[in-house]
């Protein structure tokens, strides 16, 4: 051993008579230092939430749990008590020892029941697992009863159906569109020249897949990365609709939107249409214990379609926003002020039969499985009155 490792070794040589001698007092200090200090951060962690978020954050949080107080009083707990133990849940660890998974998943179902849109339903549900962690770190839920909320989570779209048609709840009124929307060559320019930003280049790779392709709102959701040959101008895509699958030229706008999107971030594997989120991940989101990339989802492509759309058929301001800000689609507006997914669709065929596609080529290239749909976009273009001749006085 040389000089140097001694004398690094004498300072702790020295200290261990030190420590030794004053074990049982460092002892003693730390068994009533340690739950004391444990005692002020479980006292503290819901008060540190509430200092760390925005006033309207807190109060939507009070909502969502409100749902919770309208639950237990349908469940046989007296109005205004659960109404006041509801309010409490968002100050207080202490209720959240009574909140078992089996309560929750029971919740969830309850949501479902009375009428909550998937968007509703998700986000109580969060609200509900935020807490609950909360309430863990404050020590009032055990780790097993947290781990098993924490896994109960919400719906897709898909999902949230069955579950109304399993419990024989009716799925949420819509007013079906009488007329697709017109719209001309310019307003459909204007679409797919969005902002040169990663949410701006997914929009354009979105509109392009509808306009220039005619893709039904699900087929061009299922459109992969790993399909896409930009090389050659040509993607392969599945249609659920007619369980085919299928090959297309690449517009060269679509070329241009999906290089654009990848140059910005966009994803190199999976589903090409991805839901952004706010932060350093945009594509991942938190889901238990690790992190999930997110899909696109159908309810998704309409806001955009519909809020980009509105847009430029009213000559109004465009200012971006994430898919969370998209909630508020413009669903209260004239339906002519607005296009859906599926209005792109009958703009490309109208167009299509314009340039002269003959039927068979048209329901090939539209995935319909028999002439009768595409023959309805070549009665369109025939004029009415082209073989009327009026006397004039």
């Amino acid at each position: 051993m040389d000089t140097e490792d001694t004398d690094r070794q004498r300072p702790m040589a020295a200290l261990v008579p030190v420590v030794s001698a004053a074990l049982p007092e460092i002892e003693t200090f730390f068994r009533a230092f340690g739950p004391r200090a444990d005692e002020v951060v479980e006292e503290g962690v819901f008060a540190d939430y509430r200092r760390r978020k925005a006033t309207n954050t807190l109060a939507s949080r009070k909502l969502d749990l409100l749902a919770f107080g309208h639950f237990l009083s349908q469940a046989g707990l007296d109005g205004l008590i659960a109404a006041g133990f509801s309010a409490k849940l968002v100050e207080y660890p202490d209720g959240w020892r009574y909140i078992t998974p089996g309560m929750v998943v029971t919740f969830r179902e309850w949501l479902v029941h009375e009428g909550y849109n998937l968007q509703s339903v998700n986000r109580i549900l969060s609200t509900v697992r935020t807490f609950a962690e909360l309430a863990h770190m404050a020590g009032c839920l055990p780790d097993e009863v947290q781990q098993r909320i924490a896994h109960i989570h919400g719906y897709t779209a898909k999902e949230i159906i069955n579950a109304r048609q399993q419990l024989g709840v009716a799925s949420r009124p819509r007013a079906k569109k009488p007329l697709p929307t017109i719209m001309g060559p310019d307003q459909v320019r204007q679409m797919k020249q969005r902002p040169m930003t990663l949410k701006g280049s997914r929009d354009a790779v979105l509109f392009c897949l509808l306009i220039d392709h005619g893709l039904r709102c699900s087929e061009a959701l299922g459109v992969c990365r790993e399909e896409v040959d930009l090389d050659a101008g040509v993607m392969r895509f599945y249609r659920p609709k007619v369980k085919v699958v299928q090959r297309h030229d690449l517009s060269l706008d679509t070329i241009a939107a999906i290089r654009a999107y990848l140059h910005l971030g966009g994803p190199t594997t999976g589903p090409l249409l991805r839901a952004l989120r706010k932060g350093a991940h945009p594509f991942l989101r938190k889901r238990g214990d690790h992190m999930e990339w997110l899909p696109l989802s159908r309810f998704g492509a309409l806001r955009i379609t519909k809020r980009i759309s509105q847009a430029v058929l009213l000559g109004e301001a465009w200012t971006e926003a994430t898919d969370e800000d998209e909630e508020g689609a413009p669903d209260e507006v004239p339906n002519t002020s607005y296009a859906t997914p599926h209005d792109f669709r009958h703009y490309w065929a109208t167009n299509a039969v314009a340039g002269g596609t003959t039927l068979h080529d048209l329901m090939i290239a539209g995935g319909w499985s028999s002439l009768a749909m595409p023959q309805r976009y070549i009665n369109e273009q025939e004029i009415a009155n082209s073989g009327v001749k009026l006397k004039h006085r």
